[in-house]
């Protein structure tokens, strides 16, 4: 995700916060863990091939759409029991293009539920309709394998690869063949509107006292996840997981409450790729090679 250029159009555009009924609080060191193993997922997704996958696990497959320039890894966990879809960030001019192209457009959902008055970031929707297909017959392959049958999914990425990963589970979540358990994403920018970001709620069971089964990550002051802006109609949806300090640990990660807390990312100021978008914890722990 490359929003450094553009940061300071964006900046003018930045509205306040919605007011939240809850303040931030403290995550436990089990959950903490969990971002951590699956953000190396994120790393490892940048790589194809990937001799070494992230936490000792293997490679069951590589997507890769030439015509978007999008990439996916489909990893097979088979201590838990689980396949772990993964998406990279922005690498390339092709890429960048996707992150830019944020008219929002109505969102046709891929799936059979419907979405009325819901829309979307063009370049990411038109990026994960791109792959959704191959994405779906890898799944289905994968699941089909007698051995695999009772797998869960979970899914996850970061950046670029994070709005994906939010855009692949509200495809996915509605057919219940694919088992998704949960998303961990991290740096996810805004995707659409306030009715896709409900939407999002609604299929992961997250309101204003239910957490829900999606974990969107964000670190310090990463300016990544303010784009694009409030006032462009884009909205996030729940629920947020705020590494506050660069040195991440259990201690400074917390739960916040909202679509868009004010008192934890949205708070810092932050515009653009920076530092706290390229070290969110996990990311350093992982190499294919």
């Amino acid at each position: 995700m490359r929003f450094t250029n553009v940061a300071g159009a964006f900046a003018a555009l930045v509205v306040g916060a919605s007011a939240q009924t809850s303040t931030k609080v403290p995550v436990d060191r089990s959950l903490y863990d969990e971002f951590v193993h699956y953000a190396r997922y994120v790393t490892g997704s940048r790589s194809q091939p990937c001799p070494k996958p992230p936490n000792g696990n293997t490679v069951q497959a590589y997507i890769n759409i030439e015509s978007t320039d999008t990439q996916a890894t489909l990893f097979r966990d088979d201590t838990r029991a689980e396949f772990v879809l993964a998406f990279p960030g922005t690498n390339g001019t092709r890429d960048s293009l996707t992150d830019y192209t944020f008219l929002p457009v109505p969102y046709m959902p891929l799936s059979p539920k419907r979405c009325p008055g819901c829309t979307v970031h063009l370049g990411f929707y038109t990026a994960w309709a791109s792959a959704a297909d191959t994405v779906k017959a890898e799944l289905d392959a994968a699941f089909a394998t007698a051995d695999y049958a009772n797998y869960t999914l979970v899914i996850g990425g970061g950046s670029l690869g994070a709005a994906l990963s939010n855009l692949a589970f509200a495809s996915l979540k509605t057919q219940p063949q694919y088992a998704v358990r949960a998303v961990y994403n991290s740096g996810q920018p805004r995707v659409g509107n306030q009715a896709y970001a409900d939407h999002v709620d609604e299929l992961a069971g997250a309101s204003a006292t239910e957490a829900g089964i999606f974990y969107r990550v964000t670190h310090a002051n990463d300016g990544v996840p303010q784009v694009p802006p409030p006032s462009l109609g884009f909205r996030h949806s729940r629920t947020e997981y705020w590494e506050s300090e660069m040195n991440t640990t259990a201690a400074t990660t917390y739960r916040c409450f909202g679509q868009e807390p004010a008192d934890c990312n949205d708070a810092q100021g932050g515009f653009g790729v920076n530092d706290a978008h390229t070290s969110y914890a996990g990311y350093q722990d992982a190499t294919c090679f």
